[in-house]
């Protein structure tokens, strides 16, 4: 009874409601429909309170927000906000400068994310969305390619995008917002499973300016992308490449999820699709490479004769990935290929550069509560001190396989090929596995711990073997195998 008093009091007295929404869109469905849908019902089936034209609304989405709305939750502005502050902590076994640890990586805190958002709804067919990180940190903003240059010694905007709904099943967005091709850098921020994206992550766009044309059915069942965007950069954000790049890139993705149109559906939320990217770059610089640890690794103009080369010409991507939740179990897996051309102005001809990236990660919640794509949450059946996730993750990559430079095996000053990379100054492939716990003490906070060991090829600054000798075999070192261990606190609301 007092829990009701209350509740009246507050509507009452508020000039319109509270809501929750999403932190961030879910990849691929168009999130306009999810919330205009999921308003509707909750409004069929609350009946409206007396003497005021509020109307109570419950959660309806993982993450959550503040909003005020009209009275039939038709028009209204939504704000919700996310704060993750990380530890990373460097083993290494000591110092070795034949293979390229040269310094001992600092351990730190790092303010990983400050963010700020804000959603606007006119009407049934409008949304509207700002966001901006206040990490005041570019190279750990979240958005991969932020530097100091691009706005990330201050506020660095993230998204500025609309939404119109063309038709029930069709909805067009433009402005700044993600590209929609990977899986991983598609999920809601708050929802990810481990501290840091995977190496797939460093081949795809975050963020970019551009139209994108969403058809999907209402179940869910499939759902088809297609637009243009600025043509921008391995891991790159149009705050990195608009300066550089006037050319286009094509964007198209399909996914299906078959067995959301099955009623009583007891096979769970299983997904399969394809998505790419074409377009020619003109002048784009040429991108670096960040290890688990952001420790770089991969630095293409260091260390070869081509200090002056940049990206020119006919790119590509084409990224296949799968997901499978059910109950409290979820799989997660893709797979990306891209092939850059670019150009060194001393040389006749250009080049093209092929790297490719694969990721599979597996979920647990221990403490039975449902998982999905947009993340999980307590619920009535959770423990009073809360629920854990158990996760692992394999992965690897190999840069630029068609643009590393080649030495003479028996000679280590002996150049036998140049090339886009040299394999002393940058690591050329790597694998690397990792374990995480998850741990949610109550909605909307939550902490991570992850364990991440990566194994490199190459790599090793100043560290040709028997060098002006005369030897057998391969003549270069490997970069250290990294070992990191990442704790996050995360606030999001």
């Amino acid at each position: 009874m007092k829990r009701f008093l209350a509740i009246a009091l507050v509507l009452a007295l508020a000039p319109a409601t509270l809501v929750r929404a999403d932190e961030e869109a879910s990849s691929g469905q168009p999130s306009l429909d999810q919330r205009v849908n999921a308003l509707e019902g909750k409004l069929a089936a609350l009946s409206p309170v007396t003497g005021t034209a509020l109307t109570l609304k419950a959660d309806i989405s993982p993450y959550s927000g503040i909003g005020i709305y009209n009275s039939d939750g038709s028009y209204g502005i939504q704000f919700s906000g996310l704060i993750q502050e990380d530890s990373r902590n460097y083993l290494y076994k000591g110092l070795n400068t034949k293979t390229g640890l040269t310094a001992q990586p600092v351990n730190e805190f790092v303010l990983a994310r400050a963010r700020l958002q804000v959603d606007g709804y006119l009407g049934p067919r409008v949304h509207l969305r700002y966001q901006e990180d206040f990490s005041n940190n570019g190279g750990n903003s979240g958005v991969t390619g932020a530097t100091g240059a691009a706005g990330g010694d201050g506020a660095l905007l993230l998204d500025a995008y609309g939404e119109l709904k063309l038709a029930p099943w069709t909805l067009l967005r433009v402005g700044q917002f993600k590209e929609p091709v990977d899986l991983e850098r598609q999920r809601p921020t708050a929802a990810l499973d481990f501290v840091q994206y995977s190496y797939t992550a460093n081949l795809v766009v975050d963020r970019s300016q551009g139209a994108l044309l969403e058809i999907s059915d209402p179940k869910q069942v499939y759902y088809l992308a297609g637009g243009a965007f600025d043509g921008a950069a391995d891991a790159g954000s149009t705050p990195v490449v608009q300066a550089y790049n006037g050319n286009k890139d094509a964007v198209a993705k399909a996914f299906i999820q078959p067995f959301n149109g099955i009623a009583g559906n007891g096979l769970g939320d299983l997904g399969l699709g394809i998505a790419g990217t074409a377009g020619n770059h003109s002048g784009d610089p040429i991108s670096t490479y960040k290890s688990l640890g952001q420790l770089t690794i991969v630095t293409p103009l260091t260390g070869n004769a081509w200090t002056t080369a940049y990206l020119q010409g006919a790119a590509y991507r084409y990224v296949p990935q799968a997901y499978w939740f059910w109950r409290n179990l979820s799989l997660l897996g893709e797979f990306a290929h891209e092939d850059e051309s670019y150009r060194v102005p001393s040389q006749v001809n250009d080049y093209v550069s092929a790297s490719k990236a694969w990721q599979a990660q597996l979920g647990w919640v221990v403490t039975g509560e449902h998982t999905a794509y947009n993340g999980w949450r307590l619920d009535k059946g959770s423990y009073p001190w809360g629920g854990l996730q158990l996760v692992a993750r394999v992965q690897g990559a190999a840069y630029d396989e068609d643009a590393i430079t080649q030495y003479a095996a028996n000679n280590s000053t002996t150049v036998k090929g140049l090339g886009l990379i040299d394999p002393r100054a940058s690591v050329t492939g790597l694998t690397s596995w990792s374990l995480g716990l998850n741990y949610i003490p109550v909605n909307d906070v939550e902490f991570q711990v992850d364990w991440d060991q990566t194994n490199f090829q190459n790599g090793g600054v100043n560290n040709l073997i028997g060098a002006n000798k005369a030897i057998v075999g391969t003549v270069l070192a490997d970069r250290p195998a990294e070992q990191a261990l990442q704790v996050r606190g995360q606030f999001a609301f």
